[in-house]
């Protein structure tokens, strides 16, 4: 009789779990999003996921994060100008897929080695952004600005490479 109970119990204990470990996967650390919106320097950060449209993060340091999945629409992620030179936003490694950075402000950032799969760039302002290496499969990149953009060894959203910008 007791047996008969637990198995009544398996599918309610199943999908709690399955829902905890879902939820786990796509967890990303509120102070390191702070710390990204104010440092603008969280390089190697878990930000998968992570709601950051409309920031300013002009000039940020995220080289090597993790932002798979986070939302970047709006986003400025410019060069900063500072006293007497520009510092330009480092998302050189940064994993990106399928994050949504529509009409996202990227003007100067170097994006080498970036993986952009499937990621929304519609509209976005990717104007004098180093893009050497970077992934770019199935992205969106309708109505973006890639006025001056390194193109060299880039994956274009339809597999096929780009090398108009090496040298």
């Amino acid at each position: 009789m007791h047996r008969n109970r637990f198995i009544g119990l398996a599918p309610l204990l199943f999908t709690t779990t399955l829902a905890t470990v879902a939820g786990a996967a796509l967890a990303f650390d509120a102070a390191k999003v702070e710390q990204a919106a104010t440092t603008r320097a969280c390089p190697h950060c878990d930000l998968s996921g992570a709601d950051l449209s409309g920031k300013n993060l002009q000039g940020a340091n995220l080289q090597n994060a993790n932002l798979s999945g986070a939302k970047l629409s709006g986003t400025d992620l410019s060069v900063r100008q500072l006293e007497k030179s520009f510092l330009p936003a480092n998302l050189e490694g940064v994993n990106a897929k399928g994050a949504d950075m529509a009409n996202a402000n990227l003007r100067g950032a170097s994006l080498m080695g970036a993986f952009l799969k499937d990621a929304k760039l519609g509209g976005a302002n990717l104007s004098g952004t180093n893009l050497t290496g970077t992934n770019l499969k199935g992205a969106d990149i309708s109505g973006a600005n890639l006025e001056g953009a390194t193109l060299c060894k880039t994956t274009m959203p339809d597999g096929n490479p780009d090398n108009s910008g090496c040298k």
